[in-house]
């Protein structure tokens, strides 16, 4: 049974989807009941709950649940369904091996507050336990820059990595020696995440 490290995660999937408006480009997307469909695709840098694409010569736009869909093509990305804590996501493609590595690219507001929930303010004076219970609002219309998380599946169980808890990923990856002391000596950074998958999966 897989599961989800970074409840967090959840939240900021579901916040960043709804920001920027995309163009459409032809793409594929493949249906859970075997049906492909090829179509214009709304680009996206990941999706919560829906899909947006016209059919091919037509200007209707028609929206598609991202439950109802397997995978999904564009000219630069693929994207698989993603079923994290009960959620499902479509998140863009990138190792498939032993391990399989996904990300998703948040864009970031200039003014984003990050306020703790009052669970969380009690926990501070137990020397900063998780941030389970952050939530973020945003604020301000211009873009500031790309915050990326990475999924990684393995031996059946999904982990969130993000910059902050790089480091986990020795212990997640513990099964391979060298690639677990690399990372616990700094051989690896964050942004070399991809490198780090396709060497495991050797």
């Amino acid at each position: 049974m897989m599961k989800a490290l970074l409840p967090i995660f959840l939240i900021t999937l579901k916040i960043s989807f709804v920001f920027a408006q995309f163009p459409f480009e032809k793409g594929q997307i493949q249906f859970k009941d075997g049906s492909v469909l090829t179509c214009q695709i709304q680009l996206a840098l990941g999706y919560d709950s829906l899909v947006i694409y016209k059919l091919v010569n037509s200007s209707e736009v028609i929206k598609a649940k991202v439950n109802k869909i397997r995978s999904l093509s564009t000219p630069y990305n693929n994207f698989d369904n993603i079923n994290i804590d009960g959620s499902e996501f479509l998140l863009r493609r990138l190792v498939i091996g032993k391990a399989n590595l996904y990300s998703h690219s948040i864009e970031i507001r200039p003014e984003q507050v990050v306020h703790e929930s009052k669970e969380k303010e009690k926990a501070e004076s137990k020397k900063n336990k998780d941030k389970k219970n952050k939530h973020i609002e945003l604020k301000g219309s211009s873009w500031r820059g790309v915050q990326i998380i990475y999924v990684i599946i393995v031996n059946e169980s999904l982990y969130a990595i993000t910059e902050e808890n790089f480091m986990d990923l020795s212990k997640i990856l513990n099964d391979h020696e060298t690639i677990a002391k690399d990372i616990n000596e700094g051989a690896y950074s964050f942004k070399d995440m991809i490198q780090i998958i396709e060497t495991y999966n050797k």
